[in-house]
């Protein structure tokens, strides 16, 4: 069977394959751009919603961040006053550890009286049951690594005791 199309040129319909390979084409185009455009939305919707969780994740950490801020600021304070100490600690010297260095070096008969300290020097006053045991305690302190230079500066028999006094001149090491 063949047609015929008896309908006036321009109110015929064309059946050229270019016109129907346009429209094709056209129809696909627009179904691309919808689909590009409803991708985009989507994204942009999905963007929106990631950022209304960051917002409500914020708001919740809010009060955590306040109290890091506020604990950063304590831990601040303490190491200014750890810093301050540590710079008075370095000024004053350690006679404790001096006092008990020198009970490391004294002998069995010997006993410390009194310490007095200067810049330069330290002053031992204290007993002894003898004179050797005054030597003795001398020799133990020129052997220390912590103390130099002993000098006697006074020995004597105190009066009505079996004992003897005695004063020592010392230069401790790290205090000059």
């Amino acid at each position: 069977m063949i047609r015929i199309n008896l309908l006036p040129q321009g109110e015929r319909i064309s059946t050229s394959p270019v016109k129907i390979i346009l429209t094709g084409i056209s129809a696909l185009v627009c179904v691309v751009l919808l689909a590009l455009y409803g991708y985009g939305v989507y994204c942009q919707m999905s963007i929106e919603k990631q950022m209304q969780d960051v917002r409500e994740r914020e708001r919740v950490l809010e009060p955590v961040r306040e109290q890091m801020e506020a604990a950063n600021n304590k831990q601040a304070a303490i190491k200014k006053k750890s810093n301050i100490l540590d710079a008075l600690t370095k000024e004053r010297k350690p006679w404790y550890t001096i006092v008990a260095h020198f009970s490391t070096v004294t002998p069995q008969n010997v006993w410390l009286k009194e310490f007095s300290f200067t810049d330069k020097e330290t002053r031992i006053k204290g007993g002894a049951a003898s004179y050797s045991d005054i030597a003795m305690f001398l020799k133990q302190m020129e052997a220390d690594t912590l103390i130099t230079e002993p000098v006697i500066d006074k020995a004597e028999k105190a009066q009505g005791l079996n004992s003897f006094n005695f004063e020592i001149l010392v230069k401790v090491k790290g205090v000059q």
